[in-house]
């Protein structure tokens, strides 16, 4: 009785420990499928952030861009902004500021009569813009309503409008930029350099929408920046001013509770005193250096971390592929693109680094003294690129191999794979000239990775 009773001891200990197991696996595949799908949405958000650009300049560079009019409260512009905005602050723990006639001290009544998509269309840009080239700090909106007097053009049909000037500033504590990059910003396809083109992604449309936009609504835009400092973007359009009991037209926009004075708000949302300040554009910039300073150093800091190797394996790998332990150092700069192929990498078994940048990957290279049998290299990143990094790598083996003595064992060559979007003949002739042994084009297959690797490294 005693050895049935251990038996049964030790099955109901089996069937636990599998249920259990089993659970993990479960709970591990979600977590996974959840991760691509973030990946999936993020992709296609950013391909119809650029679609909706394209479309819109289309539109507006041949004149059907028509302007809708309606009335509306400065309030129900605020709410729209923070309702879309706002889980991406706390994301990345940024704190919006709300100034002029957007803060606490201003009239939640202030009504006025404007194209509201088009006036929030550009808001949304900037802001967006703001968030995305911030790492630390804070983002502060402004807006200050300047009565014109009496249109005396409409006659009689004016009634009680008056004209007005809304004047909208956005200022960040973000990379900022040099007064070079700053000339021809609001061009077509203008992004301030290679680097951020590569590094945050768009299509270069954003602010000359913008400029467009303003102009077609009587005003215009313009922005002041300091490299590590911030910048300040500045827009004006014309509008009518009506009294505080105009109804809205937008009001469906608004939550129900919301009140541009009231506690309501989100926790990173500050409102500070009615009127913006009167200050110039150097003061202005000192203004931003001074809340950036110390806040620049903490995101400098956080860009240097290179990625972590990855330890993972898959259990269900093939035992003669494990024999061999693969090191694998993957340089690129697209986050969904460095979960992918680490995943790829993870399946086979095989261990992972991860670089964000030619920089970083060179230095992880060196640290590594000998580790990586390969290198995925991508060709376009911020701070170097691949091409550059490629080069110094090879560079530095050559520099190695000539302190070793003759007859003596030489270092090991890494393999270094090119990864690019860019099929033509001379971008591939370009990475095998820097020092890339092979050169794969965008979008590849996991068997492609696979095979280049076996290549190199399982013969």
């Amino acid at each position: 009785n005693n050895n049935n009773n251990n038996n049964n001891n030790n099955n109901n200990n089996n069937n636990e420990s599998t249920l259990l197991d089993f659970t993990k696996k479960i709970d591990n595949f979600l977590s996974t499928m959840k991760s691509d799908i973030q990946s999936i949405d993020q992709c296609a958000k950013q391909q119809k952030v650029i679609v909706d650009d394209v479309l819109d300049y289309s539109k507006l560079e041949s004149n059907k861009v028509e302007l809708n009019p309606t009335v509306f409260k400065l309030k129900t512009l605020t709410n729209t902004i923070l309702s879309i905005f706002n889980s991406q602050l706390n994301f990345k723990g940024l704190k919006l500021i709300l100034m002029g006639d957007l803060g606490m001290d201003a009239d939640p009544d202030i009504t006025i009569k404007a194209d509201f998509h088009r006036l929030t269309q550009i808001v949304i840009n900037l802001v967006s813009n703001a968030i995305k080239f911030t790492e630390v700090g804070s983002i502060t909106l402004s807006a200050t309503i300047t009565d014109k007097g009496k249109d005396e053009s409409l006659g009689a049909s004016a009634g009680n409008e008056r004209k007005g000037v809304l004047t909208f500033s956005v200022k960040d504590t973000g990379i900022g930029m040099t007064r070079e990059e700053c000339d021809g910003l609001f061009s077509r396809f203008k992004q301030a350099n290679k680097a951020t083109s590569s590094q945050y992604g768009g299509s270069g449309l954003g602010l000359s929408i913008c400029k467009m936009l303003a102009e077609i609504m009587g005003g215009n835009i313009f922005v002041i920046s300091n490299l590590n400092v911030g910048s300040i973007f500045t827009f004006a359009i014309t509008c009518a001013i009506l009294p505080s009991g105009a109804s809205d037209s937008n009001s469906f926009l608004e939550p129900a509770t919301s009140d541009s004075r009231s506690n309501n708000q989100p926790s990173n949302v500050t409102n500070e005193n009615k009127k913006t300040p009167n200050s110039t554009p150097d003061q202005e910039r000192n203004q931003s250096a001074s809340s950036a300073s110390n806040n620049n150093t903490a995101s400098n800091n956080n860009n240097n971390k290179s990625g972590e190797n990855d330890n993972d394996k898959n259990s269900g790998v093939d035992e003669i592929k494990k024999e061999k332990e693969v090191n694998v150092l993957v340089v690129e700069d697209n986050v969904v693109n460095q979960k992918i192929i680490r995943r790829f990498l993870v399946e086979r078994g095989w261990k992972c680094g991860i670089a964000r940048n030619g920089e970083e990957g060179v230095k992880e290279w060196e640290m590594g003294k000998g580790l990586y049998d390969v290198v995925l290299m991508d060709i376009e990143m911020p701070v170097m690129n691949g091409l550059e990094a490629t080069a110094k790598i090879r560079e530095k083996e050559r520099e190695r191999d000539e302190e070793i003595g003759d007859g003596e064992k030489k270092g090991k060559r890494v393999r270094i794979v090119g990864l690019s979007g860019n099929a033509s003949r001379e971008q591939m002739e370009s990475g095998l000239k820097a020092g890339m042994d092979e050169y794969l084009t965008k979008p590849y297959q996991k068997e492609d990775i696979y095979n280049r690797i076996e290549k190199f490294v399982l013969g």
